[in-house]
């Protein structure tokens, strides 16, 4: 599980186990207490050498369309291949052996189709006629009773004189409406549609040796890598993205002693590692400067939040780098 989060985030190369043992009940001590215990027994290498390799696959092609729409229907792209193999056997014959296992996952697809309000043509350029009334600040005026009041602008109408370039630089980020979508408020609502690709690839390593030192005396030693890396995708691209990397390992490292044919001895000294990098892909790229802001506490995109039209940097983009390792020392006997 990781350490930070307790889920389970590193799943095995199922090719290199051997043996998996559930416990849900009668814990021996070096287990303690808890639900259950999910105990899984890696493959090793013998005195011959053993490999093999595969590609669980799935396309397009190869896929049924959908029953409700009929054979003329677009049928979803799926593409994956999860690739992988291993390879065991020996190094010194009777004393020392090895096994490596490796998996990559290649997964392209696509989501559902999805809606977005934008701005239409017509309020870029500075007319809302039609929605509420937009008040002009520079009418405004305080009588002998401190009431404020400020007047409307003709027709709801902005002239261009009056448009902030900053605020223009900004709505350039928007994708121009491609549906009609519906009005609520004089304002039209899911005006954009769009459907984004998906990309989930991963990667593992696995990797263990034996070593019989004397006869009733073996060490074992055992590795395991995980990466998991996305590259954000988003309607407004690359405002609300953000790219990953999630990353983890275990190790160990065993020390079996015999001492009767009826007492054992374990030793052994456990590692796990986690570390997440999750970055906006608009930081570190000077888009404060590019849309001309003066002041900016950061080098990202600025969050904008607009009534009933789709937000840019609102609380989605978020930097993180976890990095927490995990020791633990067993002997059991």
């Amino acid at each position: 599980n990781s350490p930070m989060s307790n889920n389970v985030i590193t799943t095995p190369i199922f090719d290199a186990i051997g043996e998996v043992k559930v416990i849900t009940s009668m814990f021996s001590a070096e287990y303690g207490s808890g639900g259950a215990v999910f105990n899984q027994i890696s493959k090793g290498g013998t005195n011959q050498f053993h490999g093999m390799g595969y590609d669980y696959f799935r396309n397009t092609v190869l896929n049924a369309n959908a029953y409700q729409f009929g054979r003329s229907a677009v049928k979803t792209p799926v593409i994956f291949h999860n690739i992988g193999g291993n390879i065991g056997g020996p190094v010194i014959k009777d004393k020392v052996f090895f096994f490596y296992g490796m998996e990559r996952v290649i997964n392209h697809g696509s989501n559902a189709v999805s809606y977005i309000s934008v701005p239409t043509d017509i309020q870029r350029q500075g007319n809302f006629a039609g929605t509420n009334p937009i008040y002009d600040p520079a009418s405004q005026t305080v009588n002998a009773n401190n009431v404020v009041t400020r007047q409307p602008f003709p027709n709801n109408l902005l002239l261009p004189a009056r448009l902030d370039p900053v605020a223009m630089k900004i709505q350039d980020f928007y994708p121009r409406a491609n549906v009609a979508g519906t009005v609520a408020n004089g304002i039209p609502q899911n005006n954009y549609q769009y459907v984004l690709p998906s990309n989930t690839p991963r990667i593992k390593y696995f990797g263990r040796f034996d070593a019989d030192v004397i006869r009733n005396h073996r060490i074992t030693g055992s590795a395991t890598w995980n990466d998991n890396w996305t590259e954000g995708v988003g309607p407004v691209a690359p405002v609300n993205v953000n790219d990953s990397d999630i990353m983890n390992a275990n190790a160990q490292l065993s020390d079996y002693w015999n001492i009767s044919p009826t007492t054992l001895h374990e030793f052994r000294i456990g590692f796990m590692a986690e570390y997440d990098k999750i970055k906006p892909r608009t930081m570190d790229q000077g888009y404060p400067e590019k849309l001309g802001l003066r002041f900016s506490k950061a080098d990202i995109f600025p969050a904008i939040n607009i009534t009933n039209i789709y937000g840019l940097a609102g609380g989605n983009p978020s930097h993180a780098n976890y990095q927490q390792n995990q020791y633990d020392i067993s002997d059991a006997m």
